[in-house]
């Protein structure tokens, strides 16, 4: 909800459904890489380690879009 009040408030009107298909596009690709990766990342380090470095990784994605000084100065729009 909010990643979709912000993009509506910030991105021009016409440029919009562009930058819906990009965002749509870095959402879905991530999927079929995340399911090749998974079957050899359990098998190498096994099922808990694999599923505790996908909690790392996504932590650390998280975290660095945080850093971005513009990310955390997002303000809502009236």
């Amino acid at each position: 909800l909010g990643w979709d009040l912000s993009m509506q408030q910030h991105v021009p009107p016409q440029l919009l459904s562009r930058v819906y298909a990009y965002d749509a596009l870095g959402s879905l690709i991530a999927i079929p890489i995340g399911q090749a990766l998974a079957g050899p990342a359990s098998s190498w380090l096994g099922i808990r380690a694999a599923v505790a470095g996908c909690g790392v990784v996504i932590m650390l994605v998280g975290g660095a879009a945080t850093c971005v000084p513009a990310v955390r100065r997002l303000e809502r729009l009236s």
